[in-house]
């Protein structure tokens, strides 16, 4: 038990010493989690009240970056704040995604855990991957035959797996 609690308090462990940013914020001290947790709370609003050009120019923002921060609102997004994230806020976190998807599919008319052709091309491209291990680990065979992202992926975890 002992052993936990110290496995707790490294996971709990959060950084409290005063930072301060430069320039606009300087005269403002926060711990560091707290100023990670400005940008959690801080996305949501920017999602939901977007940026005007209005904005920006009342703002001061430099005309040679107001094109790259003007976006619209209206963008919902969701936010989840957790205490602890153990095995059962990992299950509540599927739970939540899983539950999502299914209304999203009763809203659209589709099924949405009905992936009979997905299931087949992974199956295609299992055989294709149990392959190209076998291969790499018996002769040493460079990988092939990937699109460029699955070819790096697996060329590291062949790297770094252990043989």
């Amino acid at each position: 038990m002992e052993s936990q609690s110290r496995i707790d308090e490294a996971y709990n462990d959060e950084q409290q010493e005063p930072t301060s940013t430069d320039g606009w914020d300087a005269d403002l001290e926060v711990s560091g989690h707290d100023e990670l947790m400005t940008n959690f709370f801080a996305q949501p609003d920017a999602l939901a009240y977007g940026k005007s050009l209005n904005d920006l120019i009342q703002e001061g923002v430099e005309e040679r970056l107001r094109p790259h921060k003007v976006f619209p609102g209206n963008r919902p997004s969701s936010s989840i704040l957790m205490t602890k994230l153990d095995a059962f806020a990992i299950g509540q976190l599927l739970a939540i995604y899983e539950h999502r998807t299914a209304v999203q599919g009763f809203i659209w008319g589709i099924n949405s855990f009905d992936s009979f052709g997905a299931c087949e091309v992974h199956g295609n491209s299992s055989k294709r991957v149990r392959a190209q291990l076998s291969a790499s680990r018996r002769r040493g065979a460079s990988v092939q035959g990937f699109n460029s992202s699955s070819g790096y992926l697996l060329e590291a975890y062949l790297s770094h797996a252990l043989k």
